[in-house]
């Protein structure tokens, strides 16, 4: 992540899936080594949130993909 924050320079990073069901006990270390690890200007540019779809986010993810197959499949 702190490469990714280097290169990058993003202004928020969602975190989602398993990191959303250990929450604290992830997120809080996850900033901690970002902090460490990230140059210092990149890091205060860069928020570290859970995602607010929590675990359901992969399911919404496989339905926006669902959905854009069928838009781009052509009749037979």
């Amino acid at each position: 992540m702190a490469i990714l924050v280097d290169i990058l320079n993003p202004e928020c990073i969602v975190i989602g899936g398993l990191g959303v069901r250990l929450g604290d006990m992830f997120l809080g270390p996850a900033r901690e080594v970002l902090a460490s690890e990230a140059l210092q200007p990149a890091v205060e540019a860069c928020r570290v949130v859970p995602a607010v779809l929590g675990e359901s986010i992969g399911d919404v993810a496989a339905l926006c993909v669902a959905m854009d197959g069928a838009e781009h499949r052509t009749p037979a």
